[in-house]
């Protein structure tokens, strides 16, 4: 946690402060939670939607939400 002058999560690697036992450090930045969330929430949207399966269950849905309104 930062305190900047609001309290704000950030992530970073383990090494970045300690060595790894390579005795290299990672010298990857800081990475702020929000920026980090919807990067992730991003990716898995990506994966999703290249996903065969996840396409025909979409399709299934859309669909069965049609034969319903009638």
């Amino acid at each position: 946690m930062w305190y900047r002058p609001e309290k704000v999560a950030v992530w970073r690697c383990a090494s970045r402060i300690r060595r790894s036992k390579t005795g290299r450090r990672c010298m990857i930045r800081n990475v702020k939670e929000p920026l980090l969330k919807e990067a992730t929430v991003d990716a898995f949207n990506q994966l999703i939607k290249g996903h065969e399966l996840a396409s025909e269950q979409t399709n299934q849905s859309q669909h069965h939400e049609s034969d319903q309104k009638f």
